[in-house]
């Protein structure tokens, strides 16, 4: 007969239950975005295949950050307000918004992409931002309206309805996010560069990580998930 002591093996279990294996979360790469925007062009789905395209170019936390863009949301209100969410400044070359806060910028955070449509004419953010903008400037709304007047969940919901057509693992918000990721590594960006520009926070530890040889795809991911707890 044997015993362990009862601290030592409450340690063991906590451990054992902690340890799991993650699973891939699911990610839209370019091509299966591209799909998916010639798929909603075809349907004369217009707004949604802006969306998806703002959505991968920025790596918005699309709920939050994507679907409340304002043309121009300050107006004259105060920078500290709260009672405004975006800005967008359209220049000949590109896009800059401002973001009132952002999840891990409580104090805001400006972003700039600039014109890829040499590269990738359908997957030009900044191109489809303009372009909503425009069509709600003519529309006669208010600067301070939201840019986009599909519902997160309504536009969701179509596109796993096509994801399902075009053979596309069922995504989530998350997936253009983390694809978008995914492709700036494969292109050789570095990840600290990845990280600025979906606005997660600056990991000390991925120096640590690779340390130990662990693969950057594997440290990419590991951070976003530490980080994208929403």
């Amino acid at each position: 007969s044997w015993a362990i002591d009862p601290s030592i093996s409450a340690a063991l279990f906590r451990g054992a239950r902690k340890f799991h294996v993650r699973a891939d979360l699911p990610r839209l790469l370019q091509e299966d975005v591209l799909s998916l925007v010639v798929k909603a062009l075809r349907s004369g789905n217009l707004e949604v295949a802006r969306i998806m395209v703002v959505a991968r170019a920025f790596l918005f936390r699309v709920e939050h950050e994507c679907f409340p863009l304002q043309s121009n949301g300050r107006g004259s209100l105060p920078f500290e307000s709260r009672a405004w969410h975006s800005v967008i400044t359209v220049f000949k070359t590109g896009v800059e918004i401002q973001l009132r806060s952002r999840k891990n910028a409580p104090d805001g955070d400006i972003l700039h992409r600039q014109c890829t449509c040499s590269k990738h004419p359908l997957l030009c953010g900044p191109c489809a931002l303009k372009a909503q903008v425009r069509f709600r400037q003519e529309q006669g709304v208010p600067d301070s309206a939201p840019i986009f007047t599909l519902s997160s969940a309504s536009v969701l919901s179509l596109i796993r309805e096509w994801c399902v057509e075009l053979s596309i693992e069922r995504p989530g918000w998350h997936s253009f996010r983390r694809g978008m990721a995914s492709d700036l590594l494969t292109s050789g960006q570095t990840i600290s560069v990845i990280l600025r520009a979906g606005g997660w926070k600056s990991a000390a530890f991925l120096k640590y990580l690779r340390l130990r040889d662990v693969d950057e795809r594997e440290a990419l991911d590991f951070t976003m998930d530490l980080s994208d707890q929403e």
